[in-house]
């Protein structure tokens, strides 16, 4: 509560009450005027005063004789009404009967008209007295807090404090706190406080001597004795200031005196961490200042050196080892806090951090490099994006913590350095992708992992043969990380999931090559047509697979659709009359395109669950609903080929040796939304001679395209990390594919069964 520095003067005779308005103005107080009390209760029912002066001696308007009980009699009918408010008596005939009367009547104090120093010294302590009246002192405590001399610098600070209220609250606090560990003496007072906004608002805490401690001290226990009082300081206790004022003080105090060895050993992270916690766990029932300590403590959220490695600096790193454990026993601790809601977004941070580490250091124990086809799935599936999911919900906490952002960096470091593996893995000869390829040619299955053009053979067409009906689901450009998100949070109560599985999608993954293979069930070589400008028809490849996969079941041009969000409300409107009227029909398959519409490129960057956060929840999951209702149905959902976020574009003008500009961008060359939405997709080489490949590490060639699966061409260009194609180099947030980071060949596969 701030200072109120008003005062109302009750007198009858104006000229006095104009003196004091004068002399009191010069120190910044407000002195207005009523003449008997019933204009003085006018003005105290529409303003606060910190306190009222009032005039012993009245003068009787009928007969002009003095009336020396009017004084007290205002006093008193002001008290009735408003019990709590501070009034000194003022007169110019000074006895010792009516000043006993006065405090009787529990006016704060009596003082001689005419003697300033001690009036403006009254209306100081009375308006402090005004200001901490919402934490309840016994009236003889707080006068003796008044009163008293060795206390007295304290009183000039707290007066001149822009928040008086407030300071005593935390002097009261940090008396209390200090009394229950026993270090209450003028040092610890001087380490707590010292550099701090305490510290600089009450200079006189830093000099304090035993007297006013004591008297401190006595003034602490019986305010903090009161029930009352106690749920008014926690209010106080939890305000960021005070934790970095007392906690972090109190805790650097006990760890100076209690962790330091015989030897005079240096202090280490095991040691503090270990204090921190035996403090969380024994805070003398003060549970919300404990929690608020150790928060503080593992964020950094203070300047003591002491407590420098006590944060996030290993986690964000990623190298807090084992470290880590005791990160998590502090948080294990905080979680069954009493107050634990009052910082639950910190614990959510600190929690994604330590799990980030925990998987991480999983991830560095894989030492068999290159691993299988197998293990490289399982673990981008099982570990990588755990990491990749935890680092994206940092993203949500990023403004209240920037500090995040070397944590999300690190994250990104670490899948840059898995998806140049999985590049040198791919480009293997022996067990890559051409070793896949020929594995497909030559029927051998069990050579090769599960790939697109596998999931209408293997999974559509036995489950036609299972269920009475199945939709064929694709995505268009869905990672394997917004499936995670879809599945968890909107799926999981619609239907039974009879398979969750990752597959690799074919190269280059773009649409052209990716969903065509995966409609035809065949390599693109044998379906892709050599005319670029020709779309080849994606219902007759579903139609001519089954027909190879020797299922009766045929697909109509009414059960197949690509459905799409459009900005034109009549056209989208259109659209989802066609796809209530395709789930009507009772049609044995049915197969669903849904396409974004590009959204994954536009929307605001470091965002890779955005498909869902747009597309999914606001189009798509209406749909699902409608979906989950119908009788003995199998969804199967995949998608031709993820997405992954593109950081940087890099030149491709030049990289060709007869410097012929690329045909993928001859549409709008110089057009900067066009080169963000081409930015990762491969270039068909055509005539053109690519320069040797260690000039740009990036970048990899498909010189023999048949032995890739892909058209007989002069081969292709493939973007192998964060990195996208551009006329000009520059940097740029986006999404785009194309190329064979793991985020955009790993995607989901997924069979559903409707309730």
């Amino acid at each position: 509560m701030t200072l109120v520095k008003r005062v109302l003067m009750i007198d009858d005779q104006r000229e006095d009450y104009e003196v004091v308005r004068k002399q009191l103005a010069d120190f910044d107080v407000c002195v207005e005027y009523a003449s008997e009390l019933e204009e003085a209760m006018d003005k105290l029912a529409s303003s606060s005063y910190s306190v009222l002066l009032v005039d012993l001696l009245f003068i009787n308007p009928n007969d002009k004789t003095a009336q020396l009980s009017r004084g007290l009699e205002i006093i008193r009918n002001i008290k009735h009404r408003y019990p709590t408010q501070e009034l000194i008596l003022l007169t110019n005939n000074w006895k010792e009967e009516p000043a006993v009367k006065a405090m009787k009547q529990d006016a704060y104090s009596a003082i001689r008209k005419g003697d300033f120093k001690l009036l403006l010294a009254e209306v100081r302590n009375a308006s402090l007295k005004h200001a901490i009246a919402e934490v309840e002192i016994p009236r003889a405590d707080i006068q003796e807090f008044f009163t008293s001399e060795e206390l007295s610098p304290l009183l000039r600070d707290l007066y001149s404090a822009d928040d008086p209220a407030s300071l005593f609250c935390e002097i009261v606090l940090l008396f209390a706190i200090l009394e229950n560990h026993r270090q209450l003496n003028s040092n610890a007072i001087r380490i707590i406080i010292q550099g701090t906004k305490l510290g600089h608002s009450l200079p006189s805490l830093n000099v304090m001597g035993g007297v006013a401690i004591e008297q401190l001290r006595e003034i602490s226990q019986i305010t903090f004795a009161s029930k009352r009082n106690r749920s008014k300081l926690a209010s106080v206790a939890a305000e960021p200031t005070f934790c970095l004022t007392v906690h972090e003080g109190l805790f650097i105090r006990l760890v100076m005196q209690n962790v330091q060895t015989p030897s005079q050993q240096k202090i280490n992270d095991k040691h503090k961490m270990s204090y921190l916690l035996s403090f969380l766990r024994n805070d003398g029932g003060l549970r919300l200042i404990s929690g608020r300590l150790a928060v503080d403590c593992l964020l950094n959220r203070s300047g003591y050196s002491l407590l420098s490695k006590l944060n996030l600096s290993a986690l964000l790193q990623l190298k807090a080892g084992d470290f880590v454990n005791d990160i998590e026993a502090v948080l294990d601790c905080l979680r069954e806090h009493s107050h634990s809601k009052t910082f639950a977004r910190e614990l959510t941070v600190l929690t994604l951090l330590v799990s980030i580490q925990r998987k991480y250091k999983d991830l560095c124990d894989i030492s068999s490099f290159p691993l299988e086809h197998d293990d490289w799935l399982a673990t981008f599936r099982d570990q990588m994006m755990p990491i990749l999911a935890d680092s994206r919900e940092l993203l949500v906490h990023l403004v209240a913590f920037p500090e995040l952002a070397k944590a999300v960096e690190n994250c990104q470091i670490l899948l840059a350095r898995f998806n140049r593996m999985f590049v040198e893995f791919l480009w293997d000869e022996t067990k890559g992708y051409e070793a896949w390829i020929r594995a497909v040619e030559s029927g051998r299955r069990l050579d090769r992992p599960r790939l697109t053009i596998d999931v209408v053979p293997e999974i559509v067409v036995p489950s036609l043969a299972q269920f009475e009906r199945v939709l064929f689901i694709v995505f268009d450009g869905m990672s394997l990380l917004s499936w995670c998100r879809i599945r968890n949070r909107l799926i999981g109560s619609l239907f039974d999931v009879q398979l969750e599985d990752a597959v690799f999608a074919m190269l280059p993954t773009a649409t052209r090559y990716a969903r065509t293979a995966l409609f035809a069930g065949k390599l693109p070589r044998y379906v892709v047509p050599q005319d670029t400008r020709v779309n080849p028809n994606e219902r007759q490849l579903v139609a001519d697979c089954l027909i190879e996969s020797k299922s009766a079941i045929r697909i109509s041009e009414r059960h197949f659709m690509k459905y799409e969000e459009s900005i034109d409300n009549a056209k989208d409107l259109r659209k989802k009359q066609e796809l209530r009227e395709l789930l009507s029909t009772n049609a044995p398959l049915s197969v669903i395109i849904f396409d974004p519409n590009d959204k994954i490129t536009h929307v605001a960057p470091g965002y890779a669950e955005d498909f869902a956060e747009l597309f999914y929840e606001k189009t798509i999951h209406p749909i699902m609903e409608e979906i989950a209702k119908l009788r003995d149905t199998a969804v199967v959902i995949t998608a031709d080929h993820g997405f992954c976020e593109v950081r940087r574009l890099r030149a491709v003008k030049g990289i060709f040796s007869n410097n012929v500009r690329e045909s993928d961008f001859k549409y709008a060359p110089h057009d900067s939304e066009r080169r963000g939405h081409f930015g990762k997709r491969y270039i068909d080489l055509g005539e053109r001679v690519y320069r040797p490949r260690h000039q740009l590490g990036w970048l990899r060639t498909i010189s023999q395209p048949l032995l890739w699966g892909l058209p007989d061409t002069n081969g292709f260009l493939i973007a192998t990390e964060d990195s996208g194609f551009g006329l000009e180099e520059g940097e740029t947030r986006m999404f785009a594919h194309g190329g064979a980071a793991m985020e955009e060949m790993v995607v989901p596969l997924v069979v559903l069964k409707t309730k």
